[in-house]
Formats: C-alpha cells, structure tokens, sequence
C-alpha cells in the first residue's frame, strides 16, 4: 500500500473502532482525496468487523484492499489472502492457484465452503426423499402385480412429492 492509502485506512479503522461507523470519502481530509466524485461509491474504504459478522468478499478485493481493511491501528494494511480465505470458511490448507490477485479472485467469487456444503447436504436430503417416494411407487406397483390386484392409479396417499419438495 501507499502512504495516501495507508493514512485513509487509519482513519478508517480508528472510526470504526470507536464508533462503528464507516468512513465515507467526503469525510476524507482534502489532501487525501484523489478524484471529485463525491457522490458515488463513498462507501469504498470498510473495516472488517472484529467482533461481528464480515461484509460480503467480492472478487474486487483483487483490485485494492480497500474494501477489506484489517481491524488494528498497529497493523494498518488491508486483508491477506488467509485472512480472507478464512472469512470465506476456506481450511487453512487449501491451496490457491496462481499469484496474489488470482487468489484473491478466486476466494471472492467462491461459494464459501461451508455454505455450499450445507447446501449440497439440503439438495442430497431432498433427492433422497424424492427416491423414497419413487420407491414406494415402484414397490406398491410390483406388490399389486404380485398378488394379481388391480392397480390402483388414484395415488393420493403418494401425491405427497410437491410437499416433500417443498419442505
């Protein structure tokens, strides 16, 4: 980082850490600020919640830190890449291909770990419920052969798939 984004991060974070409010470029000293717009955007500098829940990672992180800043006026820096890859639920182990901007793209554009294995879990339940009703369907057809009844097509007392879809 340079100094100019250094001095913003610091202010950034002794905001948040004594009020938990984030800093908005207008609120920037002159000789910090590098462009005019003042109206969009303004939210570009963020300190990761020590204490809370994180923003949202994004790709960007890529571009600059400064939507990832680290929570410690001792340390002034933005996020590194475990730092993020820990946000996002990645182990410690996993490895990232490619130099620092890669991992960084790959860590903001992943589905976190844990939450696409709960996900994944969620889908493995429903299908096994959709199987089971398929299943039954099956069996009471082979059962009604078997013992020569006439099948019945009414199958109300399957007709339950929508609800275990839903569900």
């Amino acid at each position: 980082h340079n100094e100019r984004d250094l001095a913003i991060y610091k202010i950034a974070i002794k905001k948040w850490l004594k009020n938990e409010e984030r800093l908005k470029y207008p609120d920037l000293p002159e000789n910090l600020k590098t462009h005019k717009n003042q109206k969009s955007f303004l939210d570009r500098y963020k300190v990761v919640d020590p204490n809370g829940y994180s923003h949202t990672m994004v790709a960007h992180i890529s571009k600059d830190g400064h939507h990832y800043i680290y929570p410690d006026t001792k340390q002034v820096r933005s996020l590194s890449v475990r730092e993020a890859a820990r946000i996002q639920s990645f182990s410690d182990d996993y490895f990232f291909e490619g130099g620092r901007s890669a991992a960084f793209r790959q860590i903001g554009n992943a589905v976190p770990p844990l939450m696409a294995k709960e996900i994944a879990n969620k889908i493995r339940e429903k299908l096994w419920l959709i199987g089971t009703y398929w299943n039954m369907i099956i069996e009471y057809r082979r059962f009604c052969k078997l013992n020569k009844f006439n099948q019945i097509h009414n199958f109300s007392q399957f007709d339950n798939l929508h609800w275990l879809i839903s569900r």
